[in-house]
């Protein structure tokens, strides 16, 4: 009995004790528990040490920020926390898989953060970051490289080597290179069968604009003028089934995903591939006779597609009952930023000298990147990796219309200052 009530009398001083500790503002959590916690959130693991004791000491003195700054210099910050968030953009249907191996797409977007270099390049740059101690070199046609440097748990917070993509891939001159979207790990996922609008649309969608594609259906100015040929007019035999559903999608979509028509992944050798300088003749399709520039086909002759653009992208089915043998054949890789015009997008918030066309994914990398939501969608993406939730309330929509403009007028498109800024606000203190 004796032995019982010694037991329940030190539970109840170890709760008194942590009562004390944890007790304190009005919100009801010390500066020791918030500093726990922002580390946490920033690190994806708890502090240890004088850390812990630093980052409480800036919280009591009111530097939430420096405190922030402290926890983003753990290397779980750039190792777990950041290459998770990237993981789960290489998931076409817009999910949240992370369980995908280290790869050149993941280690480039950790590569930019550790590096605070200007975000809204991260589609268009020529550049990859490798792992420097991987015992593997790096290599176009397998993931080796990071799978090992995985593997061996090297620190990519002090490993990740910055490098031009296109001196590691001899196929892709730097005109054709677009940062993270001509990655070996991008083309796997995005670039595989289909005709490539997974690429040019699905990753913009969910990723780039975090709308999801129900909420990005539109049509622009463009009409059906730019849909290609795979497309029926006559859905289950019915034309108005086309107007009211299939150009809601496909007249953005196709004007803008032609930008990736001269890109195919090669499953056989597993690497990317730039048509124009792999040679190949395409295939042969009944309808695919075009005229001039211009993309107008006339039906019942026919040639072989350019050597310069994916076959797929103009694949109108074995039987003439598919697809539309008067629709759009793609003879090049320009695009059009249908995006400014489409009733579902015009209201993004587009800079101005935003690009309106362009060829390859190069120039069109660059216009996702000029508008407010893709400053919005990246706010986002760092929202749900540190407070671990979507934006819901009032006030954290509030607040991600601030930060993401913050994100491009005072930050320079440095997202480690938008980790640092909404692990603050996830805590419940004052952002600065």
């Amino acid at each position: 009995m004796n032995q019982i009530l010694t037991i329940l009398t030190i539970t109840l001083l170890s709760i008194n004790s942590l009562s004390k500790t944890f007790a304190t503002d009005g919100e009801g959590v010390s500066p020791l528990e918030k500093a726990r916690s922002l580390y946490e959130r920033i690190n994806s693991v708890p502090p240890r040490g004088l850390v812990l004791e630093e980052m409480k000491t800036l919280i009591e003195e009111g530097h939430v920020i420096e405190a922030a700054k402290i926890a983003t210099q753990g290397k779980n910050f750039i190792n777990i926390t950041v290459t998770d968030m990237a993981r789960k953009w290489l998931d076409s249907n817009g999910g949240d898989n992370i369980d995908i191996p280290l790869n050149d797409f993941v280690a480039t977007i950790a590569g930019f953060v550790k590096d605070n270099k200007p975000f809204n390049e991260i589609l268009y740059t020529d550049v990859v970051y490798e792992v420097d101690g991987s015992p593997v070199p790096y290599a176009i046609d397998n993931n080796d490289h990071y799978r090992q440097a995985e593997l061996r748990n090297i620190d990519l917070s002090k490993n990740l080597i910055e490098r031009k993509q296109s001196d590691s891939n001899p196929q892709l001159a730097s005109e054709n290179v677009a940062g993270i979207m001509t990655t070996r790990a991008f083309s796997q996922n995005y670039l595989v069968a289909g005709t490539n609008r997974l690429a040019g649309f699905a990753f913009p969608a969910h990723h780039v604009f975090c709308k999801g594609l129900e909420n990005v259906m539109g049509v622009s100015q463009l009409g059906g003028s730019r849909i290609r040929v795979d497309v029926t007019r006559t859905p289950s035999n019915h034309a108005e089934l086309f107007k009211n559903d299939c150009m809601q999608c496909h007249s953005v979509n196709d004007a803008v995903s032609q930008s990736f028509c001269s890109y195919e992944w090669d499953e056989k050798n597993g690497k990317i591939v730039y048509l124009p300088n792999a040679g190949q003749e395409g295939d042969k399709f009944r309808h695919s006779v075009v005229s001039g520039e211009s993309g107008i086909i006339h039906p019942g002759l026919s040639i072989k597609t350019s050597p310069n653009v994916a076959a797929k992208c103009n694949k109108a089915g074995v039987d003439e009952e598919l697809g539309f043998t008067m629709g759009y054949q793609v003879v090049n890789d320009s695009w059009t930023n249908a995006w400014t015009d489409s009733s579902a997008t015009k209201n993004f918030g587009w800079h101005e000298g935003v690009e309106l066309s362009g060829l390859g994914p190069k120039s069109y990398g660059k216009a996702l990147t000029q508008n407010d939501q893709f400053q919005k969608c990246m706010a986002t993406h760092v929202f749900k990796s540190v407070c671990y939730h979507k934006p819901e309330t009032e006030a954290e929509k509030a607040f991600i219309e601030k930060i993401a403009q913050d994100f491009r007028s005072k930050y320079n498109y440095n997202l480690r200052d938008v980790f640092e800024r909404t692990g603050v606000f996830c805590i419940n203190e004052e952002v600065k």
